[in-house]
């Protein structure tokens, strides 16, 4: 039993949007590797008080905390595919 999944194109294209210099990322998704649910979930982290306070704009917090939310979304995309493929293995 293979124990690489086979993600969502939706997914693996999710992960090279947010992560776009990540190229390790990238292949961890294209060979289905269950270890990049582990990479997602460290990189969903909130915006820190320092970047907030160190932005320029009110449009730089912004995209600071879309490019939070999207990290989340994608984590998410990986649990919920993760999750359905485990509940068909037994």
């Amino acid at each position: 039993m293979s124990r690489f999944l086979k993600y969502s194109r939706e997914l693996i294209e999710a992960v090279k949007e947010v992560y776009p210099n990540l190229t390790h990322l990238h292949d961890i998704a294209s060979k289905g590797d269950p270890i990049l649910g582990r990479y997602l979930d460290d990189n969903q982290l909130p915006v820190s008080n320092k970047a907030i306070l160190e932005a320029k704009s009110l449009e730089e917090v912004q995209e600071l905390a879309w490019q939070s939310h999207r990290r989340t979304q994608v984590y998410r995309m990986w649990a919920k595919e993760y999750s359905r493929h485990n509940s068909n293995q037994y």
